[in-house]
């Protein structure tokens, strides 16, 4: 079915249908968890940077404001109980993570 007219206006949503390539506007037309995640992962290595490993306390707020100790906290959970976890922790995103000093196994208090 075709919603646009001959003069370019989408009858759908009366609006005219842009006609740019998304990288040149500025626009993320990816997947809004990637998006988020590699936001997190960005205030991760920022962390990193200034205190040289991933020990964050679990109630530690970045600056931006996201909850940065849960969400490493998630990352670890995701890689040891992957069928358990609702995170999807990619190869790549392991490696990302490996990159700024991820400790993946519980330390021993001992």
């Amino acid at each position: 079915m075709d919603f646009e007219s001959e003069d370019g206006i989408c009858k759908r949503n009366a609006f005219p249908r842009p006609n740019l390539p998304s990288g040149k506007i500025g626009i993320y037309w990816g997947n809004r968890n990637d998006r988020q995640w590699n936001e997190v992962y960005g205030a991760a290595k920022r962390y990193f940077e200034v205190n040289g490993d991933l020990d964050v306390p679990v109630a530690y707020v970045s600056p931006e404001g996201y909850a940065l100790g849960k969400w490493v906290r998630r990352q670890q959970y995701a890689y040891r109980n992957p069928e358990k976890s609702n995170a999807i922790l990619s190869q790549e995103r392991i490696e990302l993570l490996d990159a700024i000093g991820m400790q993946w196994e519980k330390p021993d208090p001992w």
